[in-house]
């Protein structure tokens, strides 16, 4: 290399640090955000050109070195640069608003100065270029088709079978609340009960029932699912609505029934009679069957009722009237076997709503005793002696117990409660032709009603008397006793009969023969036997 081509190499040496000192002014390159070294870059690029020189150098001859000051031109373009670095430095310092509101530094760069080196003119010669060999073309491999995957059957789910509630059947809902059904035993009657609240705590249970059912006696024992026997204790009583709560105790296993919705209660909704009918002649329980037959409210006794055409029978009493669900939908309570007209009726049972019972239940649970008013007496019954208007005869009545002269040919009168009940016909006779009880009877005997079944003459008595209300003069009479079937039920019946000034008289005790004979019914037995030879001619 000549020395006019060392000088124009060190130009450019120069010229090439001077833009790389430039270029460091920026911290951070915004390609790949890497933080520039300025004394490494150059320290870098002095030692590349200094390299460079070297080996110009070294393939030139002495001549080179003593026309050619090197290190002061290697010492001249580091001082250059030095300055071009501070300069740059100082324009960054002065500079912060331009630095605030461009994204990055922006340095003004001053443009480098060359140094000048005398240079001799001097022909350069331009390389030769060489060929770039031109690269073999790859051939780019051709993909090989992939075969679309077959998408695979996914089995429809098996279809979920909800499973719908098998409806109780009428036999599992008697069997589930049986023994919630309870008998109720006293020293004068028997009747039915159910469970409606127990205290599993104390293991005691409350019990709804009819007051009449428990009226006037001294002891109370409830048989429990046909076998437990309890002494039970009164709680509350409503003789109003003719209601008791009663209090056993104790045992952890008793079940309880609840009462129905009122407007589950609908005309012809089946309902199932559950009770202790006719006594100890029944050693378990027994239902029947029907409907709701009608739906009422009674001013008298201050209560809603429902009508029923299911068969109810003395000892039913206090016991529940069901629905298909189990629920109370009442107390079973009373029966009409006649009507006002004293016509036989058939499918009218009574039982007290529990529209009713709800309320009333909660007042009797608290010890409420609710005392019926005093009954106002029949005015055509005086000292409790009945006189009939059209024929003058008498009987005595009962406190308490009903009557029924709406015919006066043919007087009712009964307790009430358990059917028990007395009736007075009277006939006018041809008095030449039956002038005695005898004489009649010698041509006319008894014989059954047209809703009346197996009719049987048990026993006669031609040698009764009675005495005249008004003289005290006695009267023979004729005893008739007799069973037979009415509402699908034995009957027992006495019949006294007497004739006198042309009048017949047929006095009549009918009473359930079931319970009759019973130890609970004796004192009801006592009283409808008194009532029925109380009667007197006039």
């Amino acid at each position: 290399m000549t020395i006019d081509g060392m000088r124009q190499l060190v130009v450019s040496v120069v010229v090439l640090l001077s833009t790389v000192v430039a270029c460091s002014g920026e911290d951070t390159l915004p390609n790949d955000q890497t933080t520039l070294d300025v004394d490494a870059t150059v320290t870098a690029a002095v030692a590349t050109s200094s390299a460079m020189i070297l080996s110009a150098i070294s393939t030139e001859t002495a001549k080179a070195d003593a026309e050619f000051d090197f290190q002061s031109a290697v010492q001249a373009a580091i001082e250059a640069i030095t300055a071009t670095a501070e300069q740059s430095d100082a324009l960054d310092e002065t500079s912060p608003t331009l630095h605030e509101a461009l994204p990055g530094p922006i340095v003004e760069l001053a443009t480098p100065q060359p140094v000048v080196v005398p240079v001799q003119p001097t022909e350069i010669t331009s390389p030769t270029p060489t060929a770039s060999p031109v690269p073999t073309p790859t051939a780019s491999p051709v993909p090989t088709p992939t075969a679309s995957p077959v998408p695979t059957a996914v089995p429809a789910p098996p279809p979920t079978h909800t499973q719908t509630p098998v409806p109780e059947t009428r036999s599992e809902m008697i069997e589930r609340v049986r023994t919630a059904v309870v008998r109720v035993r006293t020293d004068v009657a028997s009747g039915s009960g159910v469970i409606v609240e127990i205290d599993p705590n104390a293991g005691a249970a409350f019990i709804l029932t009819n007051n009449h059912v428990i009226e006037g006696s001294q002891t109370v024992d409830v048989t429990v699912n046909d076998s437990d026997v309890y002494r039970a204790m009164t709680v509350g009583i409503d003789e109003i609505r003719d209601l008791a709560v009663l209090q056993i105790c104790c045992d952890q296993e008793f079940t309880h029934l609840g009462f129905a919705n009122p407007e589950s209660i609908r005309l012809s909704e089946p309902v199932i009679v559950l009770g202790y009918p006719l006594g100890d002649e029944v050693d378990s329980l027994r239902i029947s069957v029907g409907i709701v037959s009608g739906i009422q409210y009674s001013t008298i006794y201050k209560r809603h009722e429902i009508q029923t055409d299911a068969a109810l029978n003395p000892g039913n009493s206090g016991g529940p009237l069901l629905l298909d669900s189990g629920e109370i939908a009442g107390i079973n309570t009373y029966v009409v076997r006649t009507s006002t007209g004293s016509i036989a009726v058939e499918g009218f049972g009574f039982a007290v709503s529990s529209e009713t019972l709800e309320d009333q239940y909660e007042v009797m649970r608290s010890g409420s005793i609710v005392v019926a008013p005093t009954p106002i007496t029949d005015p055509k019954i005086v000292d409790g002696v009945y006189t009939s208007a059209t024929t003058g005869w008498q009987i005595n009545v009962p406190a308490g117990w009903s009557l029924d002269d709406s015919d006066p040919a043919s007087v009712v009168i009964w307790d009430g409660k358990n059917e028990g009940s007395i009736r007075i016909e009277t006939v006018a006779v041809e008095s030449l032709s039956y002038p005695n009880t005898a004489a009649y009877t010698r041509v006319w005997t008894v014989a059954p009603g047209a809703d009346i079944t197996d009719y049987v003459i048990i026993s006669e008595n031609a040698n009764i008397f009675r005495s005249r209300s008004s003289s005290g003069e006695l009267v023979g009479g004729h005893e008739f006793q007799t069973s037979f079937i009415f509402d699908s039920r034995d009957w027992a019946e006495t019949r006294h009969w007497f004739v006198t000034d042309g009048i017949f008289y047929d006095v009549q005790l009918a009473f359930p023969a079931g319970i009759r004979n019973l130890p609970e019914y004796s004192k009801l037995d006592l009283d409808l036997r008194l009532t029925h030879i109380s009667f007197h001619m006039s």
